[in-house]
């Protein structure tokens, strides 16, 4: 998940951006990484996004 965290602190993001924000920017970058069959970086997506719900739901 490190490339992941690395796009995520290029863009900006962080502990205090709202989580929906995050998600949503996530999802995007989930889709970019399927249209380029990068797999594994969707895989990081997934479980980020599963992450996030998780949170959401506490």
């Amino acid at each position: 998940m490190e490339r992941l965290d690395q796009i995520l602190a290029l863009s900006g993001a962080s502990d205090r951006t709202p989580s929906h924000v995050t998600h949503s920017f996530v999802m995007s970058i989930m889709h970019f990484a399927a249209c380029n069959g990068d797999r594994e970086l969707e895989a990081n997506c997934e479980a980020k996004l599963n992450e996030i719900q998780e949170t959401n739901a506490e």
